[in-house]
């Protein structure tokens, strides 16, 4: 399960539960206070009811009183049939949220870097590849945005060499594939084929 627990004035608060299907363990949760202070906003990944494939979910509430909004699916459906794992969230202050995460789709059943935009209306924008690899692995993305909306997302994997590296992408949604993306650290002297 997915807990949560606020610290307000410097007095703890109550344990909260962010999940609220317990059929499945949950897991890689994700937490962002948007700039303002006003929202905190939660990611995780997790199977739903009648599937064994983790998809990736999206919650929020209000930082000092209030409750928890509803929860929303954040992979879209063509993800629905392959595990989605490791989300990373970003909140803005206008109240826009980004979250990436890796995995496999319909078509691609690599897994590559996704991101997706819920807009200040609280919808959810299309899926955007920010990798669409078909011979190499992407792993463990992690976000953050400028205040003119300007993502910056570095990950894991096997991209552009026979080795595991870091790697960069930035850009303003919707973001192209493999736009911007590029090596920045030496290669890690592993194994080819080797990751997690």
């Amino acid at each position: 399960m997915i807990w949560c627990r606020r610290r307000i004035s410097g007095s703890w608060q109550s344990i909260e539960r962010v999940n609220t299907y317990t059929g499945y363990s949950a897991y890689y949760p994700s937490i962002h206070v948007d700039s303002g202070g006003s929202r905190v906003h939660v990611t995780w990944s997790q199977p739903p009811s009648g599937s064994y494939y983790r998809r990736i979910w999206y919650r929020s509430r209000p930082t000092t009183s209030g409750s928890w909004g509803t929860v929303e699916q954040v992979s879209p459906s063509d993800m629905n049939n392959y595990s989605q794992y490791n989300p990373d969230i970003w909140a803005m202050n206008n109240g826009e949220v980004h979250v990436v995460w890796y995995g496999p789709r319909n078509g691609n059943t690599r897994n590559n870097i996704y991101s997706r935009h819920r807009n200040t209306s609280g919808s959810w924008d299309t899926r955007e590849a920010i990798t669409s690899t078909t011979t190499g692995y992407c792993y463990r993305p992690h976000i953050a945005a400028e205040p003119d909306g300007k993502l910056h997302v570095v990950f894991y994997g096997r991209l552009l060499s026979s080795y595991y590296d870091y790697y960069y992408a930035k850009g303003t949604p919707p973001m192209a594939k493999d736009v911007g993306v590029s090596s920045i650290l030496s290669p890690l002297k592993e194994q080819p084929g080797r990751g997690s």
